[in-house]
């Protein structure tokens, strides 16, 4: 949600999802559409049922567009791969852009880090009005899977 955080809060949310065998809360592939004030939307995919680990983000807008992916043979590698173009409105070619190593393994530390560093100082990292809402979007996306429908959010 922290993309289209100027955007203001999603209006709505739908999900698409299947399991093989399993009761609700863990698909193995999953979709949903959020809408946001003003006509953006983001698209969330993820499939547990194939294999290895795939990411890709495209972030598309009037002033340009950036496409970052991320990929390893476990989700927990300490060799992915990764790479994060962008291209501003009217450049003719995008640009890539230098990463550090990413992925669950240095983000973790990276977390931890950051916890840990907001215990000592007395603060949270996101504070629990913005906690719950993330917490509404994915709850009722569930339900949007249970019920086949977009549920309209309410914070």
């Amino acid at each position: 949600m922290w993309y289209f955080e100027g955007a203001g809060d999603p209006l709505s949310v739908q999900g698409f999802g299947n399991s093989k065998g399993r009761e609700h809360g863990m698909y193995d592939n999953f979709s949903t559409v959020m809408q946001f004030p003003g006509g953006a939307y983001a698209v969330v995919n993820q499939t547990l049922a194939g294999f290895e680990h795939h990411h890709v983000v495209e972030i598309v807008g009037t002033e340009g567009s950036i496409r970052t992916w991320w990929s390893g043979a476990m989700d927990r590698t300490l060799e992915p791969r990764h790479e994060l173009k962008m291209q501003l409105a009217g450049a003719s070619q995008p640009e890539v852009v230098s990463l550090e190593k990413s992925g669950e393994v240095f983000e973790l530390e990276e977390e931890l880090a950051q916890v840990a560093r907001a215990f000592r100082e007395g603060r949270t990292i996101v504070g629990g009005r913005e906690a719950r809402k993330r917490i509404v979007v994915c709850l009722e996306a569930e339900r949007s899977v249970r019920e086949c429908r977009a549920i309209a959010l309410n914070f």
